[in-house]
């Protein structure tokens, strides 16, 4: 069974609250509540949340500084900014802040829904792209994968030959490493090929260097 999302509300007005719950776990969201910003802190301590949705104005602490706290604290956790009150100057400093969001009251919750879901999947894509190019930080990687780029495809032996490896096993990891990252792949053959996607990742490489 999937892992259901979590979700923190934290918003001082207890009704508008009540009513996200109730309607984002229809959406089967696990939805848990806060109604200051110590609390959702508190909170925040001792569970982790996908997704933390704040209220701009909160009594006491404001939602901009809760939201600076969470993203210095958990980099990873998607803030969305909700608030009555909206501007451009708040909006551009949640952004800055780190905000994944920023919608502003009265919204349908379909709205919100949609915004969640984009956000992580924008996180997540942000992940997987930091775990890539982590993957090829390596240089013999990144040579592997170049090189293959260039000449379609290559067996083992051939790219012992071309990349002058005096330790074979080490080559066979590190092209183990690419496939598990779905940069490469064998034909039957037994040859490697780059994956249309580690095609798209060379042109980023290239383009970076």
């Amino acid at each position: 069974m999937p892992l259901l999302t979590k979700i923190l509300i934290v918003d001082d007005d207890e009704t508008i609250c009540s009513i996200l719950k109730e309607l984002l776990e229809r959406y089967k969201f696990q939805v848990k509540l806060a109604y200051n910003a110590w609390s959702a802190l508190e909170i925040l301590q001792e569970e982790n949340f996908d997704v933390v949705v704040v209220d701009l104005l909160l009594t006491g602490m404001n939602g901009i500084d809760l939201l600076s706290t969470i993203k210095r604290t958990s980099p990873n956790t998607v803030v969305i900014i909700i608030t009555a009150y909206g501007s451009i100057p708040s909006a551009v400093e949640a952004i800055k802040k780190g905000a994944s969001d920023y919608i502003c009251k009265p919204f349908r919750v379909e709205d919100l829904v949609i915004a969640i879901k984009r956000a992580l999947a924008e996180a997540k894509s942000k992940s997987l792209n930091e775990h890539i190019f982590s993957c090829l930080s390596h240089e013999l990687r990144r040579k592997i994968l170049v090189l293959l780029a260039e000449k379609r495809s290559l067996k083992f032996s051939e790219l012992v030959k071309i990349l002058q490896v005096d330790d074979p096993p080490r080559l066979s990891f590190h092209l183990r490493v690419l496939k598990k990252m779905g940069l490469i792949t064998q034909d039957e053959s037994k040859s490697y090929r780059v994956t249309a996607f580690g095609i798209e990742v060379v042109k980023l490489l290239c383009y970076k260097s």
